[in-house]
């Protein structure tokens, strides 16, 4: 995966970050790169090129993002594909996602799901926003393994 790629990954991520903040909650889909743009300082035109793939991600681009969603400096060229940051009174310390589910995620209907999922989002800070877009993403990481191992064993 070269530089550019992992941008693009990183940009989408936070594009989806941004779809969950509180106050892009009351708008409509629709819009949503022009408010993305606005509320990173980038052109809504160059994003809708990004999104096509007609242009990539330039460096000015990416410290936009990295500031508007308070992300440190060179976050945006970093890999962030399976590990989660998380505070330790250590410092930063990287975990694999799957570990930071709780064994009982997966064990609740969708409805009680949703619901608490709207009660840690309200009022939620964008850090916060991304540690939860990372269990979703752990958690269809963990149900992958789970569906591979049931599908090697009853290929036995």
């Amino acid at each position: 995966m070269n530089i550019f790629d992992i941008r693009k990954e990183n940009y989408r991520r936070l594009q989806a970050e941004f779809r969950l903040l509180p106050q892009e909650q009351r708008y409509p889909e629709h819009g949503a790169l022009g408010r993305f743009g606005k509320f990173t300082g980038v052109a809504a035109r160059y994003l809708t090129h990004i999104n096509s793939g007609i242009k990539r991600l330039g460096d000015a681009s990416c410290q936009k993002m990295e500031v508007a969603f308070k992300k440190p400096p060179g976050w945006m060229d970093e890999d962030h594909g399976n590990i989660v940051e998380s505070r330790s009174t250590s410092g930063v310390a990287k975990q694999n996602p799957a570990t930071l589910i709780p064994p009982q995620f997966g064990l609740m209907t969708e409805e009680e799901f949703l619901s608490r999922l709207r009660s840690r989002l309200d009022g939620a800070s964008p850090i916060e926003v991304s540690r939860i877009l990372d269990y979703f993403i752990a958690l269809e990481e963990r149900k992958k393994a789970e569906a591979d191992v049931r599908n090697k064993e009853g290929a036995k």
